[in-house]
């Protein structure tokens, strides 16, 4: 469940009112849960990339995330035998916030 390595880093440009930050993750090999011994196979790494862009204008502030920018498809943990756990392909949040 430990993977064996975890990277991660951000990229962030602003413009103007606009801030772009874009973040990735590399999660590294990892054994299932249960498998205590760690005999079974691993689950494979994976890297995902997220997107957040924030608006600011006076007492006025919006931002937009995106999460798993690409959709990759990928199992967030496993458990000893067969048993896999997809984790959620893209997300979307939005924000709004007003402060006076």
């Amino acid at each position: 469940l430990v993977p064996t390595h975890k990277l991660s880093g951000k990229i962030s440009y602003a413009l103007s009112n606009f801030n772009f930050v874009l973040s990735t993750t590399y999660v590294g090999e990892r054994y299932m849960i249960s498998d205590m011994r760690n005999n079974s196979r691993t689950l494979p790494g994976t890297t995902l990339y997220d997107m957040n862009i924030l608006y600011k204008y006076k007492s006025i502030r919006a931002n937009a995330v995106i999460k798993n920018l690409t959709d990759k498809k990928y199992n967030g943990y496993g458990t000893y035998g067969t048993y896999l756990y997809p984790s959620a392909g893209r997300q979307y949040m939005f924000g709004l916030e007003c402060t006076y």
